[in-house]
């Protein structure tokens, strides 16, 4: 068994080692268009969960007559970027 998985991680196609100066156009599509979308799908799908816990199971909505569902992802993403300066 630990044969078969190291003779599969051995292929061409898992070998990430840069050989080159230059970067390929394919390398590029996969790396700044293909690469982000997953990680852009799972926040967005998140997001709603949590807009729909906020909204259902907290009753956020009755807070400041819903405002605070627009001012908290502000102010999150704010101490977000300060945080991370």
């Amino acid at each position: 068994m630990g044969g078969l998985r190291l003779s599969f991680a051995n292929k061409p196609v898992f070998d990430s080692r840069v050989r080159s100066e230059e970067v390929r156009p394919a390398e590029k599509i996969l790396g700044y268009l293909v690469g982000p979308v997953g990680p852009a799908l799972v926040n967005s799908v998140l997001a709603s969960y949590l807009n729909v816990f906020y909204t259902d199971v907290l009753g956020l909505t009755l807070l400041w007559g819903g405002l605070f569902l627009l001012i908290f992802p502000i102010v999150s993403k704010v101490a977000n970027a300060v945080v991370n300066l």
